[in-house]
């Protein structure tokens, strides 16, 4: 049985998650023996991968705001 390109990617993307493994372009290109461009090139995939890059990004801490450093100067 052929599996199309778009499928074994879809695949790949599958087992990635299943993984708990990073899903990037280049993991899924590795997983699913696709060129780098195809991913770029299909619409649908693109938006899923890029999609589930963000939605597994670390969450940011928010930060407090730096306090700011007054110097001043004194004339002598």
């Amino acid at each position: 049985m052929t599996t199309t390109p778009s499928a074994a990617a879809e695949e790949a993307i599958k087992r990635l998650i299943r993984d708990g493994a990073a899903v990037t372009f280049q993991a899924v290109q590795r997983e699913a023996g696709v060129s780098h461009s195809f991913l770029y090139g299909h619409p649908v995939l693109r938006r899923r991968i890029e999609q589930l890059r963000v939605r597994q990004a670390p969450k940011r801490i928010a930060q407090r705001p730096r306090r700011r450093t007054v110097t001043r100067l004194c004339s002598f």
